[in-house]
């Protein structure tokens, strides 16, 4: 009798006992939450695709202006410094017209980098001679800086002529610069290297205006 109690009161408990059903909104949850995953794990795969697509873009225009570059420079007498100096200036390569640009202006930038070095060499020369040999260069690369710096105005009107006048005359400055040093013997001039590149530089940039005005 005892252990016929115990057992009718374990199946009491049983039946009374709190039982958790799933419903169909618990399914309906977890197919939202699968539904959600699959469009995040879509729209990431848009967003790779839109990535890799931009990466291949970005190296198409390297490509090309690494092309652009070559030709222009094989134009040049100066190759390696052509190339050196222009890629430097690579995001803004398009054509030949903005290769030719960019040569004058990195002339440009060197010859007002040789002016300020003229002048600290002016502000502790005490030799008559080479003081004022210094000085005269320092009036020739004032003349160069402003022929430079009217060429790169005029590729605004594309005028390609005259933009070769200029160049071809900012060329002869730093040449007449070391001549000067060349007036006495046993002078050297300090400026040798820093002439000879610009003038390499200009004899670049004007081979590629050239290339890009019979292109034009």
């Amino acid at each position: 009798m005892k252990h016929i109690s115990c057992l009718f009161f374990l199946l009491l408990i049983l039946t009374l006992w709190p039982r958790r059903t799933l419903t169909t909104n618990e399914f309906g949850d977890s197919d939202n939450i699968f539904d959600q995953s699959r469009r995040t794990l879509t729209d990431d795969i848009g967003d790779s695709d839109n990535i890799l697509d931009q990466s291949r873009r970005t190296l198409t225009t390297v490509g090309d202006s690494d092309h652009i570059i070559n030709r222009a420079c094989e134009a040049t007498p100066y190759k390696d410094l052509c190339k050196a100096s222009i890629k430097d200036n690579i995001e803004a390569v398009a054509d030949l017209y903005s290769v030719a640009n960019i040569a004058v202006k990195v002339a440009y930038l060197n010859a007002t980098d040789t002016q300020e070095h003229v002048k600290e060499l002016l502000s502790t020369e005490t030799e008559a001679f080479v003081h004022q040999s210094l000085m005269d260069c320092s009036a020739n690369y004032d003349d160069a800086i402003g022929n430079l710096e009217d060429s790169m105005a005029a590729f605004e009107s594309k005028g390609y002529d005259h933009i070769q006048t200029l160049v071809a005359a900012a060329m002869v400055d730093p040449q007449t610069c070391e001549d000067y040093f060349n007036e006495s013997p046993g002078h050297t001039s300090p400026l040798t290297s820093r002439n000879t590149i610009l003038v390499k530089l200009c004899s670049n940039a004007l081979a590629i205006v050239k290339l890009a005005a019979a292109e034009k």
